[in-house]
């Protein structure tokens, strides 16, 4: 039983990192941003990363691979305890 909750604990793991990368957390969107706003004001340019970044965290939110893998996560710590 402890081999099935491992497995299911790394499956979990990567699925949401999966779902992490897939919506757009990763190094190339947050370099992409920054030269195309250069004239903007300072404060304008960081209102719209936060705006970004908060467009990005809310689907996240929506997306069911994310409580999938959550939902395994939890499953997987259940089943080392028996």
């Amino acid at each position: 039983m402890r081999e099935l909750s491992d497995k299911l604990f790394l499956i979990s793991l990567f699925l949401l990192l999966v779902t992490f990368l897939y919506a757009g957390f990763g190094p190339t969107h947050a370099i992409k941003g920054d030269a195309e706003d250069q004239e903007e004001e300072p404060k304008t340019r960081l209102q719209r990363k936060i705006e970004k970044q908060d467009q990005r965290l809310a689907a996240v939110w929506k997306m069911k691979l994310l409580w999938i893998s959550v939902g395994g996560i939890l499953l997987s710590v259940l089943l080392s305890y028996l």
